[in-house]
């Protein structure tokens, strides 16, 4: 909070980070929440790429600082995590209690996480927004190809998936790579 103004007196500053733009996680809970949030009369939004503005809340998306940055940052805002896609196991999340404990709110998108984090920090559950959507199906098909959706910075692991496991139908990539020209299969990394 900015020292000598008053809260009620100016909107809350709610800064977002660290900025990644190629991270579907950064696009569609950092950047995108950051847009839906800003209301000018009521919260100020904004980015961050590595040096954290004068704020009220940050959150941080994704990655968190190192323990003893994070205690500076807490000490003098609000600090909200969205762990996405960071952690592996029970077991990691354990091993980083004490950034964790620095933390005055995580937020996730699965309530069976919930149990992990409790201990640490306060959490909620929020329900991933759908930015696409297509009709369920009336019924199911046994035959056609296999689709996947996801960011581009998911191909790879999934081209090393399917190389090691094969599949039995054709695979449809859905993704939002950024390129001049178009792709083949194996400039992502499938065999």
């Amino acid at each position: 909070m900015s020292a000598g103004t008053p809260l009620a007196a100016r909107p809350v500053r709610i800064a977002f980070g660290p900025e990644f733009p190629a991270a579907g996680s950064w696009q569609w809970i950092g950047d995108e929440l950051a847009r839906e949030l800003h209301e000018p009369d009521r919260y100020e939004t904004l980015a961050f790429h590595r040096e954290i503005p004068d704020c009220d809340v940050c959150v941080f998306v994704k990655w968190l600082p190192e323990r003893d940055l994070l205690r500076r940052i807490a000490s003098r805002m609000a600090v909200v995590y969205c762990p996405i896609d960071v952690y592996g196991s029970g077991a990691e999340i354990d091993a980083d209690r004490a950034r964790l404990r620095c933390c005055d709110r995580i937020v996730l998108h699965a309530p069976f996480l919930e149990k992990y984090f409790r201990g640490a920090a306060p959490t909620v559950c929020i329900d991933h927004h759908l930015r696409f959507a297509t009709p369920v199906r009336t019924e199911f098909r046994a035959d056609g190809p296999i689709v996947w959706t996801g960011v581009w910075p998911n191909v790879a692991p999934l081209a090393r998936w399917v190389n090691a496991h094969g599949l039995p139908a054709p695979l449809v990539v859905l993704t939002n790579f950024d390129a001049e020209s178009p792709r083949t299969p194996a400039e992502f990394g499938f065999d």
